[in-house]
C-alpha cells in the first residue's frame, strides 16, 4: 500500500511539472499577449532590480526569453524566474541613474497549446530619473517575414560605427504586420538598421542576417521634433561572396556541366575555356545555355576532343548580380570518352501567358533546345501560321545557345489557332547530330477583354527624396512583374493579367534604373521608397481608376 501511495505522488508531481496543452477538443488558435507589467509604462524613480510580465497563457519561456529586449544594454547578469503565467526579470547591478529604459516583448513569443506567435509586440518604458524621455520614432518593415526582423537605433553615433562589432542602444521588433515603434528616446541623432539577426547576438552577420538601411542618414529628435514617422525599410540580404567554380562535370566528350557558388549576372564563350597543362593546349567553349538547370548552373560545349592529362576549366572576370567579381578561377575535372549521340529536340514552346494561350498584348513565343543548336539554322525551319493557314510575320531574339524568342508581329485575332512549325532538317546541334522529327504546337489567342488594367496619379507631397520615379506592380501569385518609369505624375499600367497584385515605387536617384538597398560598410543610405497599403484586386473587363498613390 505504502509503494502505491509513493508512485501516485510521483505521478502528480510530473504532470503538474510538465507543460501539457490538454488532449481533445477545438485547436487552440487564439495567440498569447501580455495582460500585464511591472512597472507600469511611464513609471519615474524606479529603483529596483525586478521587472515582470505576465502573459495571457502559458507560453514556451525559451521563445519568451529570446523576445524581449531592453534598451539600453543592461549590465551584468540577467536571471528569469517563472512563475505559471508570469516571468520575473531580475538583474545583477543597479540600473544606470537619470536613464530612460524601455522593454520591448517581441512576436516571436510562442504558447504552450499550438505554437501560435504574439500577433503584436508590447513597448513599456520606465526611467530611473525624475522624468522620462518621450520621444518617439516609428515605422514599418516590408519583405517576407517583417515579425522575424529586429530596429536597431543607434544614440549619437560615431563616424566610425561598425555594426559587426557595437551593438545598439535601443531595439524594437517588428509585428507580423512590419510596423515597428520606438518610445522613450531622448534628445539626439539616431541612426536606424533592421536586422533579422539570426544568432540572437545584436550584432550584424554578413550574408546571414537580412538587413535594411534607412533612405537618411540620420534622425534627429529634439524640443521641435518630438516624433519622427515612416522611418521605413525594404529587407535584403548583403552579397560580399564573389563568383567561384564549386563543381565540373563532363556528361559527355562534348559536354559540361558547370556549377558555381550563385548565380551569375553575365555569361559569354570568351570568359571560359579548357587548358590541358600536360599537353600545353588550349580549347575554346563554343556554346554556353542553361536548359532547364539551376540558376547557378550552367551548360558548356566544345567541338575538340580533350586528351587525357591535366585538364582544367578555366573562367575569368565572372560577376554576380551583385558585381562581386572573380579575376580569375579554375577547377580540374575528370575527362568522359563518352560520344554525343544525342538528337537536339525541342523540350518546350511556351508563352508568356499560360502554356498555349498566347496574350495578344505580348505575343512571344519561347523555344527551349535540349541542346545547343546551330542558331541561324532553327530559326530558319520555324513558321507561324494563323487557322486560316496564312503566314505570320515574327522576329527573333537570342536567349542563349539552346534557346530564342519569337515575337510575333501585329495584332492577333480574339481566338484564333496559331501553329508553331519547327522542320527538323538541317537543324542540327554542334557535332553535327540532327533533329530527327517536325515540331508543332497549336496556341490560342485569349481574349483581349479577359484582361485588366490599372491607372491614377502620383502624389509626391510626401516624397522625401530627388530623382525619377519607378513604379512596379508585381502579381503576388505568379510573380510577374509590370514596371514603369513615370514620366508625368499620370500612370497607366494597360493590358495586365487579372490577379492580386501590390504596388510599390522608387526614386531613382543613382539614375540606375534599379532600386538601391543601401549597405552597412561602407555606410550608403537606401533610395526613398513607398509601398500602397492595400492589395489591389484587377479584374477582368474592369481596370481600376483614379488610384492616388501617396509617395
Amino acid at each position: 500500500m505504502k509503494k502505491i501511495i509513493i508512485f501516485f505522488l510521483i505521478a502528480i508531481l510530473f504532470s503538474c511539472a510538465n507543460q501539457m496543452p490538454p488532449s481533445g477538443g477545438p485547436i487552440d488558435t487564439i495567440p498569447p499577449e501580455v495582460i500585464e507589467f511591472y512597472p507600469a509604462n511611464g513609471t519615474v524613480n524606479f529603483n529596483e532590480k525586478i521587472i515582470s510580465i505576465t502573459f495571457s497563457e502559458y507560453v514556451e519561456h525559451q521563445s519568451a526569453q529570446e523576445a524581449i529586449f531592453i534598451s539600453p544594454n543592461i549590465d551584468g547578469q540577467i536571471e528569469y524566474n517563472w512563475s505559471g503565467k508570469t516571468l520575473e526579470i531580475e538583474f545583477e547591478n543597479e540600473l544606470k541613474k537619470n536613464t530612460t529604459y524601455t522593454v520591448s516583448v517581441g512576436t516571436e513569443v510562442k504558447d504552450i497549446n499550438n505554437r501560435n506567435r504574439m500577433v503584436n509586440a508590447l513597448l513599456f518604458s520606465f526611467s530611473t530619473g525624475n522624468k522620462i524621455d518621450t520621444y518617439t520614432l516609428d515605422g514599418k518593415i516590408f519583405g517576407q517575414s517583417p515579425e522575424n526582423c529586429i530596429v536597431f537605433a543607434y544614440k549619437n553615433p560615431p563616424d566610425t560605427l561598425n555594426l559587426l562589432k557595437q551593438k545598439p542602444d535601443f531595439i524594437s521588433q517588428a509585428g507580423k504586420d512590419g510596423n515597428y515603434f520606438f518610445s522613450g528616446l531622448g534628445k539626439g541623432e539616431y541612426r536606424i538598421f533592421a536586422f533579422e539577426d539570426k544568432f540572437k547576438d545584436l550584432l550584424y552577420n554578413i550574408e546571414q542576417d537580412r538587413y535594411a538601411v534607412s533612405y537618411e542618414e540620420k534622425y534627429t529628435l529634439n524640443e521641435k521634433d518630438t516624433a519622427i514617422h515612416n522611418v521605413n525599410f525594404y529587407m535584403s540580404v548583403e552579397d560580399t561572396t564573389a563568383p567561384i567554380i564549386t563543381e565540373v562535370v563532363m556528361t559527355d566528350q562534348n559536354h559540361f556541366l558547370v556549377k558555381f557558388n550563385e548565380q551569375l549576372s553575365h555569361v559569354g564563350n570568351s570568359l571560359f575555356y579548357i587548358f590541358d597543362s600536360t599537353n600545353q593546349k588550349r580549347t575554346d567553349i563554343r556554346a554556353i545555355y542553361k536548359g532547364k538547370r539551376k540558376e547557378n548552373e550552367l551548360l558548356m560545349v566544345i567541338q575538340d576532343t580533350l586528351k587525357k592529362g591535366e585538364n582544367y576549366f578555366w573562367a575569368k572576370n565572372l560577376r554576380d548580380k551583385s558585381g562581386n567579381v572573380t579575376n580569375e578561377d579554375k577547377l580540374k575535372f575528370e575527362i568522359n570518352s563518352k560520344k554525343d549521340t544525342l538528337k537536339p529536340q525541342i523540350l518546350k514552346a511556351v508563352t508568356t501567358y499560360k502554356e498555349d494561350v498566347l496574350n495578344p498584348f505580348d505575343p512571344i513565343i519561347t523555344v527551349l533546345f535540349n541542346d545547343a543548336v546551330k542558331f541561324n539554322k532553327a530559326i530558319t525551319n520555324c513558321s507561324i501560321r494563323d487557322k486560316k493557314n496564312r503566314f505570320i510575320n515574327f522576329n527573333t531574339e537570342k536567349i542563349d545557345d539552346a534557346s530564342f524568342k519569337l515575337i510575333l508581329n501585329g495584332r492577333l485575332n480574339y481566338n484564333d489557332e496559331i501553329k508553331l512549325t519547327v522542320l527538323a532538317k538541317g537543324v542540327e546541334d554542334l557535332n553535327k547530330n540532327e533533329m530527327d522529327s517536325t515540331f508543332t504546337k497549336i496556341f490560342k489567342v485569349e481574349n483581349p477583354i479577359n484582361f485588366s488594367g490599372l491607372s491614377g496619379k502620383i502624389d509626391t507631397s510626401y516624397s522625401k527624396s530627388s530623382g525619377e520615379i519607378f513604379l512596379i506592380l508585381k502579381n503576388l501569385k505568379t510573380g510577374l512583374i509590370y514596371r514603369k518609369k513615370i514620366i508625368n505624375l499620370n500612370f497607366s499600367f494597360e493590358n495586365i493579367l487579372p490577379g492580386k497584385y501590390f504596388l510599390w515605387g522608387f526614386r531613382d536617384k543613382n539614375k540606375n534604373g534599379i532600386f538601391d538597398y543601401g549597405r552597412i560598410k561602407p555606410f550608403k543610405t537606401s533610395e526613398y521608397f513607398c509601398f500602397q497599403p492595400d492589395t489591389l484586386f484587377l479584374k477582368a473587363r474592369w481596370p481600376l481608376g483614379d488610384l492616388i498613390f501617396k509617395f
